[in-house]
């Protein structure tokens, strides 16, 4: 909130509130990571019981406090420059909130997420600066003659090192360049020579004492991975005898030892990586990278803005290029490859860092980067005729797929704190679960819960037809979705009440609901469908409130089924009692966080099915439930497999 205590507070300083506290534990889905390996050490997490349930006791000392005050304001100054801007700010300054969403999808795409975060790289090339700059003085200081000038300028690199990776914010990749700095510094200093393993070792170890928690983190693993190949590659092969050609090889090697650890955290890679990789290295550390430093301390300084303004536009047309490079290469994203594949690539990226010749270095990359891009995802079993409820905190996403055939309803939140779960949610889910192509994607109504996540799946899948509720198309909260689907020539149908249903090869889906006639705003207007195949039969209300629900009853619909999800997340505005024997299901859903910002699904809801014996899960509290239509056994992510109380084999069946 803004008039929350804790707007004005800053790093290092000392507050105390009320929160209510939670295990830390992400969405339970196909194809999901465990969100506790993100934070290892970290018992529960939580948020505030109210915005002003908080107060601040001790305000930080003045210098950290100082620090990160001028750091985000020369990082606004040059994201005021637009996108460009942006991107020099998250370079030099590691701020990274002006990157818009687009641009982490398609660097991740590409293999590109690493070049828009500080990294040793950028420690390196100011701790160069600041050694040669330091001995090009001394040499001019006759006084100083008697000095080892080497030792001195190590000196000063080292103090511009920590003074750079304080302004930094301290990542583990600037932590990792920095022992290295002091390490061989100190070994230079001493005069004895520090081997290159025990350069890597010595750093892991200093890092993991100060962050033992950076044992488990992707990007720890990725900035050891990627300097212990470059330094085994310096080590086993000859001197490379120019620096484009040092710098091109140096892209190879550590781009292909790192694809298979980002494959398997983040379920993203190029069948082509490598080859982005070694285009836009050379660029970053060349020109961009030095040309971002300049403009932040312009930017530092006040001046210049000139300067600022050319390296802004540097930073523009590198995004442009970024973006084309991820479109023009293969590209798979969402879904992680098995731990085979992953293995294959790396055994291949060994093969990259060992052999010397450029030909077979070259194939060695490219079979070990097109294992991660074009391996199959491990799908989830069973794969026959099945209806999953994706775990998406607050909203809907519902996948049924019979026949081959696939029909998603909704694809969860998008634009709320910069998250979206139609990318990070859905998509992976959809691979996990062997799905291709989308026949039929439902969008029930404009609320962002609902609609939010379908422009990112439309990035990824090839979709057949997309439904929108009647008056649709009037609505401009389904704008982002309409100008998605014209950008990938899919089919927009209004329809409702009445209108033809879909079918094909024994699927059929059903329209109830609104009706024709004068547009019904918000829940009231949510497209309700009923999909039948195999015998079974699935209904989805979307947000529809009791008074649609008894329209559709009093109006004759035919709302029998076997599976029902409840309408708005199990509020109690919705599934009335009378609705609830109208439909008869074996099974409700609820599609909502356990513990969000309103107490869903209500209690007297849950008594109105404990009273007419449905069962029911809950993503919040099960995950993910996977229902088979032959058998309706449902199997939810956190509880193994369940029965329905229809279904005479009452036993719990053990988890898989």
């Amino acid at each position: 909130a803004s008039d929350s205590p804790l707007r004005s507070a800053t790093v290092g300083d000392t507050a105390r509130a009320q929160v209510r506290l939670q295990p830390v534990r992400g969405p339970a889905n196909p194809g999901a990571r465990d969100r506790r390996n993100d934070w290892p050490r970290v018992g529960a997490s939580g948020g505030l019981v109210h915005p002003n349930a908080a107060v601040i006791v001790e305000r930080a000392a003045a210098w950290p406090a100082g620090l990160q005050a001028f750091r985000l304001r020369t990082a606004r100054r040059l994201q005021s420059e637009g996108h460009g801007g942006a991107l020099l700010a998250a370079l030099a300054l590691g701020e990274r909130s002006g990157l818009g969403p687009d641009v982490a999808d398609w660097a991740a795409r590409a293999g590109l997420s690493h070049l828009l975060a500080v990294s040793g790289l950028h420690l390196g090339l100011v701790g160069a600066l600041a050694f040669t700059l330091t001995r090009w003085g001394l040499r001019r200081g006759a006084a100083l003659a008697r000095w080892d000038r080497r030792r001195l300028a190590l000196l000063a690199a080292v103090v511009m090192g920590v003074a750079y990776a304080a302004l930094s914010g301290w990542p583990v990749s600037m932590q990792r360049a920095l022992m290295f700095v002091v390490i061989a510094g100190g070994g230079v200093a001493m005069r004895r020579v520090v081997s290159r393993l025990h350069l890597v070792a010595l750093a892991a170890a200093g890092v993991l004492i100060v962050e033992p928690s950076a044992l488990f983190s992707a990007g720890a693993q990725l900035s050891f991975v990627a300097t212990a190949a470059l330094l085994v590659d310096a080590a086993s092969s000859p001197r490379a005898s120019h620096a484009v050609v040092a710098l091109a090889r140096a892209s190879l090697v550590a781009s292909c030892a790192t694809a298979p650890i980002a494959a398997w955290h983040f379920g993203t890679a190029s069948a082509l990586g490598w080859v982005a990789n070694l285009l836009a290295i050379p660029w970053t550390a060349g020109i961009l990278l030095p040309a971002a430093l300049v403009a932040a301390a312009c930017a530092a300084l006040d001046q210049w803005d000139g300067v600022i303004a050319v390296a802004a536009w540097l930073g523009d047309r590198s995004l442009d290029a970024g973006a084309a490079l991820a479109s023009a290469f293969p590209v798979r994203a969402g879904g992680r490859p098995g731990a085979l594949a992953c293995g294959t690539a790396f055994v291949l990226a060994l093969g990259v860092v060992w052999l010397r010749r450029w030909p077979t270095r070259a194939l060695a990359a490219t079979a070990s980067a097109a294992v991660l891009g074009l391996a199959p995802v491990p799908g989830v079993q069973p794969t026959g005729d099945r209806v999953v409820f994706l775990d998406v905190g607050w909203g809907d996403a519902t996948v049924v797929e019979v026949g081959g055939q696939t029909i998603l309803v909704d694809a969860g939140v998008a634009g709320h704190g910069g998250r979206d779960a139609g990318a990070t949610v859905v998509v992976p889910a959809l691979r996990a679960l062997g799905i291709r192509r989308i026949d039929l994607l439902i969008v029930t109504h404009a609320d962002r819960d609902h609609a939010g996540g379908v422009p990112a799946v439309l990035k990824q899948f090839e979709v057949g037809v997309i439904w929108l509720p009647l008056g649709g198309a009037r609505d401009p909260g389904f704008g982002a979705i309409r100008s998605a689907a014209r950008g990938t020539g899919t089919p927009v149908v209004e329809t409702g009440q009445g209108r033809a249903p879909y079918r094909s090869r024994g699927l059929a889906a059903f329209p109830l609901w609104p009706p024709v006639g004068p547009r019904l705003p918000g829940n009231a207007g949510s497209l309700v469908v009923r999909i039948e195949a195999g015998g079974r039969r699935v209904l989805l209300t979307g947000d529809l409130g009791k008074p649609g629900e008894w329209a559709l009853r009093d109006g004759g619909a035919d709302l029998s089924a076997d599976v029902l999800k409840l309408g708005h997340h199990g509020s109690k505005t919705s599934s009335g009692a009378g609705f609830l024997a109208s439909v008869a299901p074996a099974w409700a859903i609820v599609s909502a966080p356990r513990r969000g910002r309103l107490a869903f699904p209500h209690p007297t809801v849950l008594e109105r099915l404990d009273r007419a014996e449905i069962d029911w899960a809950w993503t919040g509290r099960d995950g993910a439930v996977l229902i088979e239509l032959e058998t309706l056994r449902a199997r939810t992510w956190r509880g193994g497999w369940r029965v329905s109380p229809n279904d005479p084999a009452r036993p719990v069946v053990a988890s898989p």
